[in-house]
């Protein structure tokens, strides 16, 4: 069985100057090996928190993950 685990990153973004932030992802694992990993999903915590749960309550196929995460970027208000 798949476990999703919410993952946190630091990330620099080069332009005139280096900016860091923090961002959240998502990885899969099977017992304690890790099966895939997808970085810097949101910059918003709780966003991810609730995808991972929904994605282990759900019992989601690992061969579905990238194309969820897709539809949840898709699909999520703009904060801007």
């Amino acid at each position: 069985m798949v476990r999703y685990q919410l993952i946190q990153g630091e990330y620099v973004v080069e332009d005139a100057v280096q900016v860091k932030y923090i961002s959240y992802g998502i990885a899969a694992y099977e017992g304690e090996t890790e099966r895939a990993r997808i970085e810097d999903v949101s910059l918003e915590k709780k966003e991810v928190e609730e995808l991972v749960k929904i994605c282990n309550d759900e019992e989601l196929d690992l061969v579905h993950l990238r194309a969820v995460v897709e539809d949840f970027l898709a699909t999520r208000k703009c904060s801007a």
